[in-house]
């Protein structure tokens, strides 16, 4: 199915609301140039698995795109309201991780009230475990892009060889160890220069960079500033700013820690078209920021699970599914019964 052929299927099937077409459309063109892009990779930099059947609305689509050299992030399910065809092309997509050796991590994002995601992605978390699975919720600021500002308690440096076990172990406190393993922060290629060769390879880019906030000599909170092709996930996800932040931070440090990293952040973002830094916060961080004026725009969950849980994450599925499947079938035979049952009138 090209690019086209599949945002007009986003659109059928309501996946693309007003609101979310609202933010697309003035980047609309570039956005499907991209995806043609990085589906034309010989890296497998984006993969979109679909499912048609015979009936009209047995239909479903799933992408997947490569986040850093051995972590991918699954998104889009998109289905006409068959369980039967969202299942089909999540056990492809899962059957097909499984074959990769590379394929080390796995993550995925939505909306904490969706109900389908959070039944297929978030319930797995307490089976798998915290050494296998982990789920964030977080809170987005579209933060304007901001230069160097005096800052008397903390002072940023960027990231580096020597201190990369610090952001590391940063990341490991605020989001947990299966969020440091699937990102990749003890990778020695942080940076992500051998993945952007293969985006390069297609007129595309992809990198990360961070800095680290130290009140003394102690790292208070960091951010990671993700960039790539814009929209390779409708909510831009692939160019967020991860912020993490100690859990001895104090408010007023973190404050200035923030702003100081958002300014050594921002020359990164100065070519992301919508024009402000996509800012993720940690739920205990969200009201703080939100104190000083600026205005929280959405919540999502990151799931993220490691490869050693990728055979019983597809047990989950297929029995998570079923349940489903049955469900859908017990509703259509009754909704067949009553069909069946309702007075004829006869003129």
């Amino acid at each position: 199915m090209s690019v086209d052929d599949l945002f007009q299927r986003y659109l059928d099937a309501g996946f693309l609301y007003r609101d979310k077409l609202q933010r697309l459309e003035p980047f609309r063109d570039e956005i499907m140039d991209n995806w043609r892009r990085a589906a034309a990779s010989p890296d497998n930099l984006l993969r979109v698995v679909t499912f048609a059947g015979n009936r009209q609305r047995s239909w479903a689509s799933l992408a997947t795109w490569r986040h850093t050299e051995t972590a991918w992030c699954v998104q889009h399910l998109v289905s006409r309201g068959d369980p039967i065809a969202s299942r089909a092309v999540m056990m492809a997509e899962f059957d097909a991780t499984l074959e990769d050796a590379c394929h080390l991590s796995n993550q995925s994002w939505f909306r904490p009230d969706n109900r389908l995601p959070q039944r297929v992605f978030g319930s797995i978390i307490a089976r798998l475990g915290n050494d296998l699975a982990r789920s964030n919720l977080l809170t987005v600021f579209e933060v304007p892009r901001r230069a160097a500002a005096p800052c008397s308690r903390v002072s940023v440096q960027e990231l580096s060889a020597d201190n990369q076990h610090e952001l590391a172990a940063l990341a490991t406190e605020a989001r947990g160890v299966v969020y440091a393993a699937g990102e990749g922060f003890g990778a020695p290629d942080f940076g992500l220069s051998a993945l952007d060769a293969a985006y390069r390879k297609v007129g595309l880019f992809r990198y990360r960079r961070a800095w680290i906030a130290y009140a003394g000599q102690r790292p208070v909170a960091a951010l990671v500033a993700h960039r790539g092709p814009l929209g390779l996930n409708y909510s831009f996800i692939e160019n967020r700013a991860d912020l993490l932040v100690s859990s001895v931070c104090p408010q007023a440090t973190l404050l200035e820690a923030t702003a100081a990293l958002v300014s050594a952040a921002s020359p990164h973002y100065a070519d992301f078209r919508p024009g402000h830094l996509p800012l993720f916060v940690d739920e205990q961080s969200a009201p703080i920021l939100s104190s000083t004026g600026l205005r929280p725009i959405r919540s999502y969950c990151q799931t993220l699970w490691l490869r050693a849980g990728y055979a019983e994450y597809r047990a989950h599925l297929e029995a998570t599914f079923a349940k489903v499947v049955a469900r859908a079938d017990r509703q259509k035979r009754l909704r067949e019964r009553l069909v069946k049952t309702q007075p004829v009138e006869i003129p």
